[in-house]
This record gives structure tokens, sequence and C-alpha cells, in this order.
């Protein structure tokens, strides 16, 4: 079985693949500049709405939820949930 990256890694490998700025990637996953560059350094989590953006951009599931061996499964779970919905729903991201 192969080793996840780091969840800091997996998001920005997503950002670089799109090409886009710090900045223009924050305000995408729905998080200002300066708490960007904190979540980068390991000074910030992601909140469960931030997760859900970076997982509908590509960032893995498995690397958003390894950062939050805490939280139960119905954690994951609602969060998952809702991700279908909106998916359902026709929302784009």
């Amino acid at each position: 079985m192969m080793a996840l990256p780091p969840l800091i890694d997996a998001v920005e490998f997503r950002r670089e693949a799109y090409r886009l700025t710090k900045s223009e990637w924050s305000k995408v996953i729905g998080i200002i500049p300066s708490h960007y560059s904190e979540f980068t350094t390991g000074r910030r989590g992601l909140s469960p709405a931030q997760m859900a953006r970076c997982f509908e951009f590509g960032v893995p599931a498995e690397c958003l939820f390894q950062c939050q061996p805490t939280k139960g499964m119905w954690h994951i779970s609602r969060l998952l949930r809702g991700i279908d919905t909106r998916i359902t729903k026709g929302e784009k991201p």
C-alpha cells in the first residue's frame, strides 16, 4: 500500500495543477489568503466546508481525512453527505 501525501502537499499539488496563485486558490476553496498561508505552514487546519471545496477540485478524500483521526465516522459521513447533496443538485464548484 502506498503512503498518502500530507494534506498540505496534496492541496498544494492541486493548486499547482490548476496553475493558480495562492491568493486565487484561497478564494476558490473559501479561505482568506492569510489563513491559507497559515494552513500551508501547518498553523491552521481546514474547515469542513473548505475540505469539501478541495475535494470538489480533486484533492483525494483520503488525504483530507487523514489529518483528522480524532473525528468519528459520523463526522466523515456528514461531510460526504453534504458533498453528495451538492453534486446531485447540480451545484457548480
